[in-house]
């Protein structure tokens, strides 16, 4: 039986005051990530999310996706960082063009952030399992070359 893979967005908004969860599933626009599985999604901050690596059908990948959700919804989130972002777009997708040596195409990572850090460890790509650990600092504007 073929395997699909899908593109979706979905969003839950999360109001802690009269205690209610509803999902969306938004229209997006931008540079949409290819579909994929195994990979690691990082909150910046409230309207902001880091999507990294995984894999489609069977191909490691190791690209960087920005989702930004322009419109304010609360998470459970305490961070206390800004994001170099100029543009206000709604469920939009902007493809990131990191500096330095990315981490090699993996799935089955594990990712977090730390700071303003975005740290990703292990995983495998396709035929060894990894142990390496690499960090993406998000408070320096170079980084987000879009």
């Amino acid at each position: 039986m073929p395997v699909t893979f899908l593109a979706i967005v979905s969003l839950l908004n999360v109001n802690i005051l009269i205690d209610t969860l509803a999902w969306s599933k938004p229209r997006c626009t931008g540079t949409l990530p290819l579909p994929r599985s195994n990979h690691t999604a990082v909150a910046l901050d409230a309207n902001h999310v880091l999507v990294f690596g995984g894999r489609y059908l069977v191909r490691p990948l190791n690209d960087l996706y920005l989702f930004t959700n322009g419109r304010s919804f609360q998470l459970i989130l305490f961070l206390t960082h800004t994001l170099p972002i100029t543009a206000n777009r709604k469920n939009d997708w902007s493809v990131i063009k990191m500096q330095g040596t990315p981490p090699c195409a993996r799935y089955s990572h594990c990712a977090s952030l730390w700071g303003r850090r975005m740290v990703v460890f292990g995983g495998t790509d396709g035929k060894n399992l990894l142990g390496d650990v690499h960090i993406l600092d998000t408070s320096t504007e170079h980084n987000f070359g879009y």
